[in-house]
């Protein structure tokens, strides 16, 4: 009805901005419905009032506090990680950044397994699937390029163990190229 004159389209572009500027409070929110709190159980570990976090609760992102931030995460005991990037990073370098970031973690992890082969099993199992997962990611955006010509890769994945048997195998490389379709990502034995 009133399509024609362009009400509908100035409402729903005012709702989009205002979802887009509550996207932090209401990350916030889900949080403390997660840790299975109420405003005052949340009040009462941040030291505040029950007003308070109704308040902030009601805000826009840009009305949020940092000291506010970190208490009301440290309260639902959850953590954030913020990255300061420059403007003129392009997509590329952004991407550069959090693979850095993913070696960084994935660094860390594996001296969390010193001395425990159990964990040790479980840190490489999550590995084996981690770089499935990313390798899966990359082949998909190869497969999004227009272009007519693309670069291709190729991975090749050795699993490499202890026992005789699997070190005969793991000679063996497999090599896959992306137009393949495939993935050879078996499970760890």
């Amino acid at each position: 009805m009133l399509d024609g004159i362009g009400v509908e389209h100035e409402f729903n572009q005012s709702v989009a901005r205002e979802i887009q500027s509550r996207e932090l409070v209401t990350s916030l929110i889900v949080l403390r419905h997660r840790a299975e709190l109420t405003q005052a159980e949340l009040a009462e570990k941040m030291g505040c009032t029950q007003s308070a976090i109704s308040k902030l609760e009601s805000s826009d992102d840009d009305s949020l506090r940092i000291g506010d931030l970190k208490s009301y995460l440290s309260a639902v005991d959850a953590q954030s990680h913020i990255s300061l990037l420059p403007k003129s990073f392009k997509l590329a370098d952004q991407v550069k950044y959090h693979c850095c970031r993913v070696n960084d973690l994935i660094h860390e992890l594996a001296t969390l397994t010193d001395r425990d082969e159990k964990l040790g099993l479980g840190v490489s199992q999550f590995f084996g699937e981690a770089f499935c997962n990313m390798f899966r990611f990359f082949e998909s955006a190869q497969a999004r390029i227009q272009s007519v010509k693309r670069a291709s890769f190729s991975v090749s994945i050795v699993e490499v163990s202890d026992s005789p048997e699997s070190q005969d195998e793991a000679s063996e490389s497999t090599q896959t190229e992306t137009d393949s379709g495939q993935v050879p990502c078996g499970e760890a034995t």
